[in-house]
């Protein structure tokens, strides 16, 4: 009987065996509107998700999901500096969904060319930074390679800037650190590498450089240098101390247990002990040390040459804090808590949520433009398969008082209907899924439709096909439409066969 039932259905959605009427074209229009709207939710779902997961991503970027500060009691745009810590970075990596931790500092600071200035946020980078979300970004040159000292005087900036200042890669141009109002560093960089990620809020922002050079220029840490000249006159060496960085007033302590301050100071050639020079401020600054030896001379074995060894300062032990990259964009809550409750109070957490909260914001409301494009597709599959639904029952009435006459039951001629509802329910979905799947492929492979960068952030529509999503939306569009095919398959019931047989 179903099989019969499942035949009758096929005809009339077909119009074949049956006279001129309404239902083939009624049946077509019901089918193409489930078409239309399923591949309209499915590529509108695309379109929002892949929308919002390339935005996150490029914040996420520049700056990460989580960051690690010193807690100062407020968010500064400029990095408060603190000491590295291997032992909580080893904690932190102990959180199941860090993917990876790295250092950085950011300060304003400002660039000039010859012809221009132009402001911007200085990010300072270890070796240890992530370059993974620039590599495809890239427009021109190479990424900072920060292995070796012949590389720290080099930066990366965005097209944006580049632009701006007229300058392209090779080229020096002359940084501004911005220390306070007194106070403003210059230092020239040579660039190393033109980025573009498209994110125009960003790009004319960002600048990065060695953390390095940043920690130095800021004096974070302690230099200690010590000079030595000879003074033939008097047969004796002039010892000279000098400190930089630190936070007022230094110290110098020596070795030698009658010298007090920076100098000079005085010791004959004759005496060839070891000088060590200790440099501290008055407050918790790493303090620095510089060593002098004296060797034979080369040239002549009865007189000896001093040999100097720095360790280059105490800055390289500062950054600015942490970033924290995770697995997934969606442990973000969680790796907080985690990180909040085994932190030091003297150190914070925050989150890209927290420091970008605008734009989070922005991208959550488009959950809402997605839901309201979902009901309002849902509702006009039904209003269409429950108006085809009605006029087929109508045109049809002859054929349902035949069937009630020959013993058919109420419940069976609805199950005829139920069935027909089906079939336009699951040929609209069919290809509704191949029109919405395959612009979405087409889409994401080829970039067809295109975006101005500037007003859409990014350059084309993006698609992120989640196929999760893709089978939610086809079953709750199937039952939802077929729940409300009862209402118009009720209207059966009411048909009298002696009428219906008589029904022109």
């Amino acid at each position: 009987m179903r099989n019969f039932y499942w035949h009758i259905a096929k005809k009339i959605s077909s119009g074949k065996g049956f006279k001129k009427g309404f239902s083939r074209p009624i049946v077509h229009i019901a089918t193409g509107a489930v078409a239309l709207g399923i591949a309209v939710m499915l590529i509108s779902i695309a379109i929002v998700i892949g929308f919002q997961n390339e935005v996150r991503d490029k914040v996420v970027g520049f700056g990460s999901h989580v960051q690690i500060t010193q807690n100062s009691g407020a968010q500064s745009k400029e990095s408060i500096p603190m000491l590295t810590n291997d032992s909580l970075v080893s904690e932190i990596r102990k959180i199941k969904s860090v993917k990876h931790i790295q250092k950085f500092a950011i300060k304003p600071g400002i660039l000039e060319t010859k012809k221009d200035l132009e402001g911007a946020i200085i990010k300072g980078v270890s070796s240890d930074f992530d370059w993974s979300f620039f590599q495809d970004k890239l427009v021109a040159g190479n990424t900072l390679e920060l292995d070796s000292n012949e590389n720290q005087n080099q930066m990366v900036l965005s097209e944006t800037i580049a632009k701006r200042l007229q300058i392209k890669v090779g080229e020096r141009l002359t940084v501004y650190f911005v220390q306070n109002q007194e106070d403003i560093k210059p230092r020239a960089f040579k660039v190393k590498g033109i980025y573009n990620s498209g994110f125009v809020e960003f790009d004319e922002q960002f600048v990065f450089v060695p953390l390095e050079i940043m920690a130095k220029i800021s004096q974070w840490g302690i230099e200690a240098q010590v000079q030595v000249t000879p003074d033939d006159e008097h047969s004796r060496w002039k010892v000279e101390g000098y400190g930089f960085g630190g936070e007022g007033l230094l110290k110098y302590d020596w070795d030698k247990s009658n010298w007090r301050g920076s100098g000079p100071h005085f010791m004959s050639y004759s005496d060839t002990s070891r000088i060590e020079l200790i440099v501290r401020d008055r407050f918790e600054t790493l303090p620095d040390t510089c060593r002098v030896s004296f060797i034979h001379n080369a040239e002549e074995a009865s007189l000896f040459s001093p040999v100097i060894v720095s360790t280059g300062g105490t800055h390289m032990e500062y950054c600015g804090g942490y970033e924290v990259l995770l697995k997934d964009y969606d442990s973000i809550l969680n790796a907080d808590d985690e990180l909040t409750y085994s932190l030091p109070y003297y150190y914070r957490s925050d989150t890209i949520l927290s420091r970008f909260p605008e734009i989070f914001s922005w991208l959550s409301t488009l959950d809402i433009n997605v839901i309201i494009i979902v009901v309002l597709m849902i509702f006009v599959a039904i209003i269409n398969i429950a108006s085809a639904i009605l006029i087929i029952i109508i045109e049809k009435t002859n054929l349902i008082g035949m069937f009630k006459a020959f013993g058919a039951t109420t419940s069976k001629l609805s199950g005829l209907f139920i069935v027909l509802a089906t079939r336009i329910l699951v040929i609209g979905l069919v290809v509704g899924n191949i029109l919405g799947i395959g612009f979405c492929l087409l889409q994401d492979k080829f970039g067809i439709i295109k975006l101005d960068a500037e007003k859409y952030i990014l350059d084309s529509v993006p698609i992120d096909l989640n196929w999760t999503y893709v089978f939610q939306i086809n079953l709750i569009t199937l039952v939802i439409c077929l729940l409300f095919m009862i209402l118009p398959v009720l209207y059966v019931s009411r048909i009298d066969p002696v009428k219906a047989i008589k029904f022109d």
